[in-house]
């Protein structure tokens, strides 16, 4: 698991990356959800930046990824996409 932030010229962060590797070798399947991310009738007093387009997660058990769907469709609005086929890199 890797972070990296990137800075603006002022020296504020204006991209935070996570890159995280699965290993074919652990055996986890990888699923894909779709995070909604429009707040149209929702009032911050800070302002907070937020780009999330797609989550990509992965498990060694069923009951794991699928804890962790329902956690996270509980908290966001998110659509299931079901099991990855292929990806081409994190």
């Amino acid at each position: 698991m890797g972070f990296k932030n990137k800075q603006g010229e002022d020296g504020v962060v204006v991209r935070n990356k996570a890159r995280l590797v699965a290993q074919a070798s652990k055996g986890f399947k990888l699923f894909q959800m779709d995070v909604k991310s429009a707040f149209l009738n929702g009032f911050i007093e800070e302002e907070v930046y937020i780009y999330v387009d797609d989550i990509i997660f992965g498990g060694s058990s069923h009951a794991l990824y699928s804890k962790f769907s329902e956690q996270m469709s509980r908290e966001f609005e998110m659509s299931m996409m079901g099991e990855l086929q292929f990806f081409l890199g994190l």
